[in-house]
């Protein structure tokens, strides 16, 4: 016979629009059996009653992307040589609590330092630590061109987030050991940041075969990808649709993406942020949300990055 909980009196949010209405929740092995506006009487005497006096409950908040062994750094050279594993894998396991204790009850862990995300989600899942549920992915695939980091990339080998691939040969081993590790995605840095180009926007670091390849090589072994895009470095609106060409080009022959993400360069706290200091505004940013949305039609989701641009529209 498993636990059986009621929270009587509660004010439910249930998610769906509506107005909060006061109500009952009844809850066994740690799933929502009913909700219900009447009142629901225990099942037997060991059902634990709380009575929660007209405070609020509402699911869990779910989010879409997270680095949750980064912290608050204020550059990548923190990030890549200040951060040992055992600090790193601390971190994340105190965020993921702070994640937790704020309402998140599931999030999407986007990359993390020394693949510490995989052994994070596999703690919280055997009850070690409390978090909550994860989907991860291990060190981001670079070129030796450099992600959006520049030149603090090495030619070859690992720093940071970053796993630097240099042929194909190595893309494809890659991505198995990440695989072989229990990583659930891959991720790609498409573009890249070099020194004395801020004018001209990010540059392509991968060539339309080697993504292909990547893709190819996670969907046969049952692992999904997603594709990111960001703006506001001083790149012109065709490179913007180059970039988007380029994922439903993608998209079409591999079928593997399961969302896109566009987001803005974010100056705060960065060294290309006191060359770079203006913001894209969030009507240009929704407006490059709608392109996104009608011509990558073959990608069912697109995540929003409300919280980095704000709610001022």
């Amino acid at each position: 016979m498993g636990n059986t909980v009621l929270l009587k009196n509660a004010s439910i949010i249930d998610g769906t629009g509506s107005a909060a209405y006061p109500g009952h929740i009844q809850i066994k092995d740690d799933k929502i059996l009913s909700v219900s506006k009447q009142d629901i009487t225990a099942e037997n005497d060991s059902t634990e009653s709380i009575d929660l006096g007209g405070k609020f409950i509402m699911p869990g908040l779910i989010d879409a992307h997270c680095h949750i062994s980064f912290d608050e750094p204020k550059s990548n050279d923190e990030l890549f040589f200040h951060r040992r594993e055992g600090l790193a894998a601390i971190i994340a396991g105190t965020n993921a609590l702070k994640v937790l204790q704020s309402g998140v009850t599931s999030f999407f862990d986007a990359d993390s330092l020394y693949s510490v995300g995989v052994d994070l989600r596999d703690a919280i899942e055997s009850g070690i630590v409390r978090g909550p549920k994860m989907a991860v992915g291990g060190n981001a695939l670079i070129t030796s061109a450099g992600g959006t980091a520049g030149r603090l990339i090495p030619d070859e080998g690992k720093r940071g987030y970053g796993a630097v691939v240099t042929s194909k040969d190595e893309i494809i081993l890659e991505i198995r050991r990440q695989i072989k590790m229990g990583v659930d995605w891959i991720k790609i840095h498409v573009s890249g940041m070099v020194p004395r180009q801020t004018s001209e926007g990010e540059l392509q670091a991968w060539s339309l075969d080697e993504l292909k390849l990547a893709c190819d090589t996670a969907h046969e072994l049952g692992i999904p990808t997603t594709a990111t895009m960001m703006i506001g470095l001083g790149e012109e609106n065709w490179m913007r649709a180059e970039h988007l060409k380029r994922v439903r080009d993608v998209q079409d022959q591999t079928g593997g993406f399961i969302s896109f993400i566009p987001w803005t360069f974010q100056p705060d706290n960065t060294p290309l942020g006191k060359k770079i200091t203006e913001r894209v505004p969030p009507h240009e940013y929704s407006r490059w949300l709608a392109v996104s949305r009608i011509f990558l039609d073959n990608i069912d989701n697109l995540q929003v990055s409300w919280l980095t641009v704000g709610l001022e529209e």
